[in-house]
């Protein structure tokens, strides 16, 4: 499938003074891309995959945005146009659409249901169901646990998502992100 986005360059990104973040990529290559990111606060190094799809994909949700923007192979492939970054916000618009839902249902096993659907059972009581199936995948080590953060970044999650998240999900990794996002929610009223 052809995307039409802008694309960001090696420049703007050692322009950005962002260095948290989002970090969103899309593959030009036929196959996977695997590459090694050495944290900069020194420790283990860090293998990266960019699965072969045309959808963009959250790099931040394996290591850190800086590190990754400061890895030689990172920067060889962005340069030899074999990955382009994507502004966040250009990311996100073109994970919404039906076409990029149905591609991550194929890649990455994340079943796609109107995310505008609410389920009403006891259950899992008034929380989306792509919610309810990302955390169950998550839980059964279907989906990967970064695979699975990769979607909740997408989502617009409401309170009772979180909660349910934090309930019901057995990976640390999921519930702390789910309880930050929970405390930052409440603490910006």
């Amino acid at each position: 499938m052809s995307l039409s986005y802008n694309r960001l360059t090696l420049n703007d990104l050692d322009n950005d003074p962002n260095t948290t973040g989002s970090l969103f990529v899309v593959n030009h290559v036929e196959g996977n891309v695997v590459f090694v990111s050495q944290p900069l606060s020194g420790g283990k190094d860090v293998t990266v995959k960019v699965f072969d799809t045309w959808v963009p994909q959250d790099l931040s949700t394996i290591t850190k945005r800086n590190d990754i923007i400061n890895s030689p192979d990172f920067r060889k492939l962005v340069s030899t146009r074999k990955l382009d970054v994507l502004a966040t916000k250009e990311a996100v618009a073109l994970l919404e659409g039906e076409a990029a839902q149905e591609e991550n249902s194929k890649v990455f096993g994340i079943s796609a249901p109107n995310t505008q659907t609410k389920a009403k059972s006891s259950e899992i009581g008034d929380i989306s169901p792509k919610i309810a199936s990302l955390v169950d995948k998550a839980n059964s080590k279907e989906v990967s646990a970064s695979d699975t953060l990769a979607a909740f970044r997408t989502e617009d999650l409401d309170s009772k998502d979180l909660q349910y998240i934090i309930k019901h999900c057995t990976i640390s990794m999921l519930k702390k992100y789910a309880a930050e996002k929970l405390s930052n929610s409440s603490s910006s009223r």
